[in-house]
């Protein structure tokens, strides 16, 4: 579903994943939307694969943040 709403829009958008792992986005100039918010990163118009592979990143990272 971001998929196709970041495909409508032009200019680049920020993508932020929620707690529960719901993934969210808005103008890159806006401050992240809560503390607990994690940021995945700044598109334009990206494909499944781009959003999919920031988003496989992003929990790799948390995951080696928490073990550490």
């Amino acid at each position: 579903m971001i998929v196709t709403a970041l495909s409508t829009l032009q200019g680049p958008r920020s993508v932020w994943l929620d707690p529960y792992g719901r993934l969210w986005h808005g103008s890159p100039h806006q401050a992240l939307p809560n503390p607990a918010w994690r940021p995945i990163g700044t598109f334009v118009q990206p494909s499944a694969a781009d959003i999919g592979g920031a988003v496989a990143a992003a929990l790799q990272l948390a995951r080696l943040t928490v073990a550490a």
